[in-house]
């Protein structure tokens, strides 16, 4: 509501037209390009450039079948998840080892386990540019696991043309999809349902009177009408979430609250005035459903080129890795120390910095400020840091008993 903004300058041009896949596909076979016969594999946490300083990489430890994978060690080896979940948040790839011209398709290993019975959407974008018009709604289905898939729309494998020795420039962005048009629709509702709250409680007061007739008929008939055109029109967000999405069951609950609270009262205008809180609560959860919706969290282990008719590599290993996966985590837990966050470099400390854990931080902030000091600190100033977790009450302890 009050951030600054400065304007540079606005430009009216043309709607961009993409052309479909289709044509693309029809374009590529007339100028005779062929499939390529070499592969090319991107480790996801080598990003090249991103949108927001929150999106860093991380690592997973639950799954043998992730690059790299370490059971002694903690290896940066994915991105994304709740840290690249917001509409317009981006990451660049760079591409410069394509060794073999020709068509390619896009393989990727992620994990989307947040959106419970939902998809995620990102829009792809080559060298800054979208490729073809389906390149704006790439979904990723929902799993307890990870999962690898070639980029399309479900039906066909998108195909894509690389040159050997071009530097390419792949973006993903989180994007809305078609789900955009309907959660603005939603999003609109709620301020209409807002103004019919405010609009009744000039009525009945804070304290609405369950006892009495307030003839609401009489006095509003106007935001009467309106409850009737929110149901049909939250009627049909619900129907076109439920076409576009086939999300059901818990995650519409909300939707369908207050679809029932808006149905209650236009069919019997004298129980407005006893369903009025619960209708205020549900109006507050909807609008809190629309902003948790349009969250898009995905993570990300590795990017693939692969020729059109290579097989999909599996998205985890077998039985007896996960099993060996959690043996050697079980052994590795009795030597490893868990209060040092060693260097990258490793060597000899010359300062040596506490950080608290428990309330007051905990390893994600001792991991961050490693980062920072390998990043910047010991190459600028050509000091090596020891980062250690320490209890909260270690320093007093430390300073009573001469030790500090």
């Amino acid at each position: 509501v009050k951030e600054p903004m400065a304007i540079g300058s606005l430009e009216i041009a043309p709607r961009e037209s993409l052309p479909s896949y289709d044509e693309v596909k029809a374009a590529y076979d007339e100028a005779g390009y062929r499939d390529a016969g070499k592969s090319l594999t991107i480790q996801a946490e080598g990003m090249a450039s991103k949108s927001a300083s929150t999106i860093y990489p991380t690592y997973n430890r639950s799954s043998p079948g992730m690059i790299p994978c370490s059971t002694s060690s903690i290896r940066l080896n994915m991105v994304g998840g709740e840290k690249w979940q917001e509409p317009g948040q981006w990451i660049r790839w760079t591409v410069d080892t394509v060794e073999e011209s020709g068509l390619y398709k896009i393989a990727v290993r992620y994990k989307q386990d947040l959106l419970s019975g939902a998809f995620v959407t990102r829009s792809l974008k080559i060298n800054g540019e979208f490729p073809f018009e389906e390149a704006k709604k790439l979904t990723f289905t929902y799993d307890n696991g990870w999962q690898v898939c070639a980029l399309g729309d479900g039906e066909r494998t998108f195909e894509f043309y690389f040159e050997k020795g071009k530097t390419y420039e792949l973006e993903l962005c989180v994007s809305l999809g078609e789900m955009a048009d309907i959660l603005s629709r939603a999003q609109d509702s709620v301020g209409v349902l807002n103004s019919i709250y405010r609009q009744i409680l000039m009525v009945t007061g804070s304290e609405p009177d369950p006892f009495r007739d307030y003839q609401f008929s009489k006095l509003i008939p106007d935001t009467l009408r309106l409850m009737e055109e929110q149901y049909a029109a939250l009627s049909a967000v619900l129907e076109d979430i439920q076409a576009v999405s086939g999300i059901n069951g818990q995650r519409l609950s909300t939707l369908r609250t207050v679809l029932f609270d808006l149905k209650t009262m236009v069919d019997n205008p004298v129980k407005i005035s006893n369903t009025l809180k619960r209708f205020q609560t549900n109006t507050g959860a909807l609008a809190a459903w629309v902003l948790d919706s349009k969250k898009q969290p995905l993570e990300l282990d590795w990017i693939s080129l692969l020729p059109p008719e290579a097989k999909l590599p599996a998205a985890d290993k077998g039985f007896f890795s996960f099993a060996w996966l959690n043996i050697s985590l079980f052994l590795h837990s009795f030597v490893q120390d868990y209060y040092t966050v060693d260097a990258a470099g490793g060597g000899q400390a010359a300062v040596t910095v506490w950080v608290g854990s428990g309330n007051i931080g905990g390893r994600d902030q001792a991991q961050i400020l490693r980062r920072m000091i390998d990043d910047t600190y010991t190459p600028g100033h050509g000091v090596t840091v020891d980062v250690q977790l320490v209890a909260p009450g270690t320093l007093m302890l430390a300073a009573l008993s001469g030790t500090g």
